[in-house]
């Protein structure tokens, strides 16, 4: 039954591929699976009210490729290294080097950031799976990125999602760098466009959909008890 649900929503997915005009389908897709959570609740990780994508062939939705053509004729080496180098979405990799924590990172950071990590998985999840956008390469609009593709949909974008929360609760702990930590969420972000992986409009949807999980994470005693712990980590600036 798994198997068969599995088919319908790949034959959906490439309906909607076939849909976009002028675009030839280039690539097959693979579904994103969503797994545990841990401080959000399963039911309003979902978030059922978050808004559709663009739909294809619209206005928003030619700016999207318009902005991605501009970036694929003008990005450098170096900004796509940077834009791989991002490319496992977690703590480490998206904040390394401006991490305000004593170095080595203590397992208990290390295993905080892991359960916050699991549940924007799975929260991102859910909303990909529900509005299944296909990836900008996998239209055939003559979009070629420079980092490696993963499986799943495009809307929201995961890795603009994991860094804005990331930052978010980086903030709380050592606000006195929130505008660091946001810049370096932004940079993080706009790599995902530059590396030709996602529109602009996801990277809004990715910011959005981290705000709104931030707001469910701080109603978890749960969370606030352990972003609280972090602090003791913090090394500060001198």
């Amino acid at each position: 039954m798994v198997d068969a649900l599995k088919k319908i929503k790949l034959l959906l997915a490439l309906a909607l591929v076939l849909s976009l005009g002028a675009c030839t389908p280039a690539v097959k897709q693979t579904l994103t699976g969503t797994g545990d959570v841990y401080y959000l609740d399963s039911t309003a990780g979902q978030f059922p009210l978050f808004p559709d994508p663009p739909l294809a062939g619209s206005d928003i939705d030619k700016a999207d490729l318009k902005v991605l053509q501009a970036w694929q004729a003008k990005r450098t080496a170096a900004e796509c290294v940077q834009a791989r180098a991002e490319a496992r979405g977690n703590f480490e990799s998206l904040f390394g080097n401006v991490n305000p924590f004593s170095k080595p990172l203590p397992p208990e950071v290390t295993a905080f950031f892991k359960r916050v990590l699991a549940d924007l998985d799975y929260a991102v999840g859910a909303v990909k799976e529900r509005y299944q956008r296909p990836r900008p390469a996998w239209r055939g609009c003559g979009i070629t990125p420079c980092i490696d593709i993963i499986g799943g949909f495009a809307y929201p974008s995961g890795h603009t999602a994991n860094a804005r929360l990331f930052a978010l609760i980086l903030s709380d702990v050592a606000p006195e760098r929130r505008a660091e930590f946001m810049a370096r969420a932004d940079e993080a972000a706009l790599n995902r466009v530059i590396g030709g992986v996602h529109y602009p409009t996801d990277i809004e949807a990715g910011k959005r959909l981290a705000e709104a999980i931030y707001a469910e994470l701080k109603k978890n005693p749960a969370f606030q008890r352990d972003e609280e712990a972090l602090e003791k980590y913090i090394v500060k600036k001198d």
